[in-house]
């Protein structure tokens, strides 16, 4: 897949990511609002570049060889808000077929190519990965939130 994230590439942008929006803040004491507040804007800060990242791959297959197979990935939008990829087929007006099961299908049609089939395994592997961390971000931003809130009710409570 010639216009692919390479692996030095999405490398770059990992190590990237993982320096401008560290959560090793994570696993210390927590003395108040700034110390949650802190951490949940770096995560907010994390997720917008995995975001990012999850709409370039949407735009790549669009372009590529998975395209003529008819299957697509897609943002679809979760009850926070947060999108995950998808697949969805081409003719999503008359076939509602979305996620692994679609992927599988077209990776085990004994019309799809090797090479085909190497590039949707990457494009799995990647969509899997994202999906998880976004994920997992989500959970640090709502809970960094949420203990903010505890941590001011507290200090209401004592005046």
């Amino acid at each position: 897949m010639a216009h692919d994230l390479s692996p030095n590439e999405a490398h770059d942008l990992y190590r990237r990511m993982a320096h401008e929006s560290s959560l090793k803040g994570l696993l210390k004491p927590f003395k108040g609002n700034r110390d949650y507040s802190e951490l949940e804007e770096g995560a907010r800060g994390a997720l917008d570049k995995l975001n990012l990242m999850m709409q370039r791959l949407v735009t790549l297959t669009e372009h590529q060889h998975v395209s003529h197979k008819n299957i697509v990935l897609r943002l679809h939008k979760a009850k926070s808000g947060q999108g995950y990829l998808r697949w969805r087929t081409l003719r999503h007006a008359v076939d509602q077929s979305m996620g692994f099961m679609l992927w599988k299908a077209v990776v085990n049609d004994p019309l799809t190519g090797p090479q085909t089939r190497q590039n949707l395994l990457i494009l799995e592997q990647q969509r899997i990965a994202l999906n998880m961390q976004a994920s997992v971000l989500q959970y640090v931003i709502r809970q960094a939130s949420d203990c903010s809130g505890k941590v001011q009710l507290a200090q209401q409570a004592v005046g």
